[in-house]
């Protein structure tokens, strides 16, 4: 069913993420078998923190802190070992994973969480709000600077970070 609803659209896309979470898990188990540890350290009762609207910046800033912890929690231990050491970060080892092991991977899956990483980290301290990086990554998401419609931005994050747990899922299902 198709829905306009915003808080139906972000209960959805909150559900599909726990449980493509679940799902990459298991595929990733599966094609790595001899990897004993979880892939992303990942607790089902904190997709409470994702749910419900955004209606200004601070709703935002939190929302978008809890689903970066998400991001963070991938092990990059599952990755090793590595042919190069990338630098540090957890999405920089996942892409050096992806480049060594599946290079025909669809780049959308990183490009998507590090959009997620950059809104997460110019919005907090000290860092400027019109910072080039965060220009960038809003009108790569299709939404005007200054924010405006900050409901229309949560939801997008969410969409896009389904997205890349789907590719995650669809590089290790073949």
């Amino acid at each position: 069913k198709y829905t306009t609803d915003p808080e139906k659209i972000i209960e959805e896309l909150v559900k599909s993420i726990g449980n493509n979470v679940r799902i990459s898990k298991a595929k990733f188990r599966e094609k790595v078998p001899k990897i004993k540890m979880d892939l992303i350290k990942f607790e089902p009762a904190n997709l409470v923190e994702l749910m419900g609207t955004c209606r200004n910046e601070k709703d935002f800033t939190l929302k978008i802190q809890h689903l970066c912890n998400i991001v963070n929690g991938f092990n990059k231990k599952c990755f090793e070992p590595l042919k190069n050491k990338p630098p540090e970060g957890t999405i920089n080892y996942l892409k050096q994973y992806l480049d060594e092991k599946q290079p025909k991977y669809d780049y959308k899956l990183i490009r998507n969480l590090r959009n997620l990483m950059t809104l997460r980290s110019k919005k907090f301290g000290t860092h400027g709000k019109d910072d080039p990086r965060l220009l960038k990554t809003l009108d790569d998401m299709g939404t005007p600077y200054p924010v405006i419609d900050w409901n229309r931005l949560w939801i997008e994050c969410l969409r896009i970070f389904n997205e890349s747990l789907e590719i995650f899922i669809k590089i290790h299902s073949s």
